[in-house]
């Protein structure tokens, strides 16, 4: 986290019903999430906005599986 891309994470439970917020940091161009099952998990996919001439360039996403 603070890597640019997620500033912030945060799960909580409220009558018996969890939230995973994420906060991002920068611009993100596309989210895309997945819900898989056995064992059931979240899965939270990034992209960064296509790179402008002479913007420097950025480090690869990562992956990240809740």
């Amino acid at each position: 986290m603070h890597d640019g891309q997620v500033g912030e994470l945060r799960l909580e439970t409220a009558g018996g019903l969890t939230t995973a917020s994420v906060t991002l940091e920068g611009d993100v161009a596309e989210v895309r999430e997945l819900t898989l099952v056995d064992p059931f998990r979240l899965v939270l996919d990034f992209a960064r906005p296509a790179e402008r001439e002479g913007r420097p360039e950025a480090p690869m996403l990562r992956q990240i599986v809740l």
